[in-house]
């Protein structure tokens, strides 16, 4: 039988480098969102490995083009999958 698992990114770095309370002006939450969208995971964000063990083996791979979820796939150590702007 074939199944279908949805895997949520880990932390991003974009959030240790700009606290949402450090926030001053309205414009400031636009560079924010700019900068969310084009962040790749933390440091030290690593998916479980319950989660690894899920995933291994799975005949497809898809994500969205953003950093965050090629950081995540590699974290799982999945080497090949498609990315697509349609999944962001």
């Amino acid at each position: 039988m074939k199944s279908l698992t949805l895997v949520r990114h880990g932390k991003l770095k974009v959030r240790e480098e700009t606290p949402i309370l450090s926030l001053k002006r309205g414009s400031d939450m636009y560079g924010l969102v700019q900068d969310y969208n084009y962040s790749k995971l933390s440091d030290t964000s690593f998916p479980p490995q319950v989660l690894i063990e899920k995933c291994s083996g799975a005949d497809l791979y898809i994500c969205s083009n953003l950093h965050r979820t090629a950081d995540s796939l590699c974290r799982m150590g999945i080497k090949e999958y498609r990315c697509s702007a349609f999944f962001n």
